[in-house]
């Protein structure tokens, strides 16, 4: 999928970020949680636990039952027209971060879906490979910008505490230190001093 973004996207991304936290009274080096995102949307966020299921079933999704998980979240368009996503809230609390920044980032963007299918009985948006491109990176962004990042880089924070402190996991950290330039930006501020 790489290469897929248009140009100027990450850019886009970055200032999507900073406006929404501005928005919310954030500051752009503050941690915005998805669930404060998703209210200031008006996007419901359903766990998966809160629906009727039958207990297998659940265990099944929170990867209680020894089978791999391959369901995490989907957005789904209730008949009031507003947007709802259902999440696996089974999954480590930054994974689930991380699953709902990308389907509020669908919202954001208005990707519409190409097709629907079901995963262990979810329907699940199947979008083209640009839109999860474009998702993917605008809810890394919303979750890690790079300002902040940049700003804790600079402060002397490990991955681990930057992690912590925005809701994130350390993989998340470094794949958008690499994205967004944040890393090689501090690692050149750091050989000047």
């Amino acid at each position: 999928m790489a290469g897929k973004l248009d140009r100027g996207f990450k850019a886009d991304a970055e200032r999507i970020a900073e406006r929404l936290r501005k928005e919310l009274g954030l500051s752009r080096f503050d941690p915005l949680p998805a669930r404060d995102l998703a209210k200031h949307m008006d996007v419901l966020i359903i766990q998966a636990s809160e629906l009727d299921l039958a207990p297998g079933r659940l265990a099944m999704i929170q990867g209680k039952t020894g089978l791999r998980v391959e369901w995490f979240a989907a957005t789904l368009i209730g008949p009031d027209g507003k947007h709802r996503i259902v999440h696996n809230c089974g999954c480590a609390p930054s994974r689930q971060e991380s699953d709902l920044m990308h389907e509020l980032s669908h919202v954001l963007r208005g990707h519409s879906h190409e097709r629907e299918e079901s995963c262990m009985g979810f329907p699940l948006r199947i979008y083209n490979p640009k839109h999860e491109e474009e998702a993917a990176c605008l809810g890394a962004t919303l979750q890690l910008p790079k300002p902040a990042l940049l700003l804790r880089l600079k402060e002397g924070w490990t991955d681990d505490l930057i992690a912590k402190h925005y809701g994130a996991s350390p993989k998340m950290v470094a794949f958008r230190k690499r994205q967004s330039g944040a890393a090689s930006i501090r690692a050149r501020m750091a050989a000047r001093a």
